[in-house]
């Protein structure tokens, strides 16, 4: 009885080293949707941005902190990327599925908002339409990490496949979790960035 409550022992053990266990994740918060959140290579304002986020951005994990002249500031880990940002700027993320994304591209300029029953569409230089979600899933034989969107309107179509990513917008050093190919109306595809929230 002794070995075998030794192992299971041994094994809770290991697994909370190895780190098995349930990471805590967080999202920004406090930010306009069109701002971006610094990350800084070290702690402070005066130390040089490491890169961006989007306002939306999630996934966030929080591996140390300092309190510098009373603010607290936090060390990330974003996709494998790594800096510090004023504690501030985030939330611990809640259970919820996430079931939102917020994509845009460049040349032209577009942005695309997906909630869990609409679609908003929003090309430079067209129209703006709204479209009612059809479909909202994953590929059958796919991870979590792929997200397929489908919504139509009487005169509009778009089709979204979102991938795990981490995604630059080509303009700036903001980062997103997500790049996308968005095809629209059937007849003319984009591609760009997302932020899952």
């Amino acid at each position: 009885m002794k070995k075998i409550m030794l192992f299971i022992s041994l094994c809770f053990g290991l697994a909370n080293v190895s780190g098995f266990a349930d990471a805590v994740l967080y999202e920004v918060t406090h930010m306009a949707d069109n701002d971006s959140l610094n990350i800084r290579v070290q702690p402070g304002i005066q130390h040089e941005v490491a890169f961006t986020l989007d306002p939306r951005a999630g996934n966030v994990k929080v591996i140390d902190s300092k309190k510098i002249s009373g603010t607290t500031w936090a060390r990330i880990d974003w996709y494998g990327k790594d800096g510090w940002v004023n504690q501030y700027y985030l939330q611990q993320a809640t259970a919820k599925e996430r079931n939102a994304l917020y994509c845009n591209g460049t040349e032209p300029f577009w942005s695309i908002q997906a909630t869990g029953v609409n679609v908003k569409v929003d090309i430079l230089g067209q129209d703006v339409f709204n479209a009612v979600v059809g479909y909202w899933g994953k590929p059958h034989n796919s991870g979590s990490y792929t997200k397929v969107v489908s919504a139509r309107d009487d005169a509009h179509s778009v089709v979204l496949i979102a991938e795990q990513s981490i995604c630059n917008d080509g303009m700036s050093e903001k980062l997103y979790d997500h790049s996308v190919i968005a095809l629209i109306d059937h007849r003319e595809s984009y591609s760009g960035c997302c932020v899952m929230r």
